[in-house]
């Protein structure tokens, strides 16, 4: 893993143990070209609506976009 996977890591993990709010991980996306489709849309409401998603779910969506 690089540096920038290692700081995106951080970044999903910090957002979904409530260490980050949604303003802040939507900025750390778009800072990072992370495209936010309708899929990391819908996982963003839903962890924000109380169904709490999980670092692993983030992270594929997030990595998949990022490798291509």
């Amino acid at each position: 893993m690089n540096a920038f996977q290692e700081k995106m890591a951080s970044n999903i993990k910090d957002y979904t143990t409530g260490k980050m709010n949604l303003n802040n991980f939507r900025a750390t996306l778009m800072e990072h070209n992370v495209p936010i489709d309708a899929t990391l849309d819908k996982l963003i409401r839903k962890h924000e609506s109380g169904d709490f998603q999980t670092y692993n779910e983030f992270g594929k969506v997030i990595f998949r976009q990022l490798n291509g």
